[in-house]
């Protein structure tokens, strides 16, 4: 995953319906044993910025 990917989060959480759609902006890598942290920013009308783990959310569409 890398920044300019269009995502879909696979997980409700709070702020982000599962099912949403997203870009990302920023990954910060994690440590061994940890997900990376993923920089997204909602498709909606408040164009908000949330960071979830890389496994809560699935690429839809890959920047070249």
């Amino acid at each position: 995953m890398r920044p300019g990917d269009l995502v879909k989060f696979m997980v409700a959480r709070i702020g982000t319906p599962k099912g949403a759609i997203g870009l990302v902006l920023k990954v910060h890598p994690g440590g061994n044993d940890v997900d990376d942290m993923i920089d997204v920013q909602i498709c909606n009308a408040q164009q908000r910025t949330v960071r979830r783990l890389e496994r809560d959310i699935e690429v839809i569409n890959a920047s070249r």
